[in-house]
């Protein structure tokens, strides 16, 4: 039911309206969403198709300066907002204002479920940020151990450079429990 609401909501392009309720944590609160679909024009026409590609516009933009809306459902935890986005079409590799990809803020939140969701949906495990350093890289500074041995397993390159020429087993510094895994895994000592 919210994933219907929130689909016609963005059709009639009250994506603010979405937002706002959205920033203060009251995605469940159907009654404002709803409100918003009745003060929608009343000649306004649904059909399937047009919702599926308003729906995908939508959840595929990134205002300057802001974070899109799959960025934002991963910075609020909220699984059931990222799953509808996702089904609706939004890229899991789509960039924010600061170059960043939603999978950067689940991996800094140490949100292992979060980063699962990404990568089962086509979040890239090696995507190089400006300063080069990959997902893995951002996992090892956080010390997000769970994070790390998913990201390798699922194909996270051990021996990634960034732009300064460090792995991310020169990162794990003195974790003896980061060394050990990055090192089980193949990484170059």
């Amino acid at each position: 039911m919210l994933h219907v609401i929130l689909v016609l909501a963005f059709y009639v392009m009250r994506v603010k309206m979405v937002c706002s309720i959205f920033n203060r944590g009251e995605v469940m609160e159907l009654n404002k969403l709803q409100e918003v679909l009745n003060s929608a024009n009343a000649d306004v026409g649904f059909s399937k198709s047009n919702v599926v590609s308003k729906i995908e516009e939508r959840s595929k933009q990134v205002d300057p300066g802001t974070f899109c809306q799959l960025h934002l459902a991963v910075l609020k935890n909220n699984k059931q907002m990222v799953e509808a986005l996702i089904k609706g079409g939004a890229d899991v590799n789509t960039i924010d204002a600061y170059s960043r990809d939603p999978l950067y803020y689940a991996i800094l939140q140490g949100n292992t479920r979060m980063v699962e969701i990404l990568i089962k949906n086509g979040a890239s495990v090696n995507k190089k940020y400006n300063d080069g350093s990959t997902p893995l890289h951002h996992a090892v500074l956080s010390q997000k151990i769970k994070i790390v041995e998913y990201l390798i397993n699922n194909g996270a390159d051990v021996n990634a450079l960034d732009e300064k020429r460090r792995t991310p087993l020169y990162l794990a510094g003195r974790s003896t429990q980061m060394v050990s895994i990055l090192m089980k895994k193949g990484a170059f000592p």
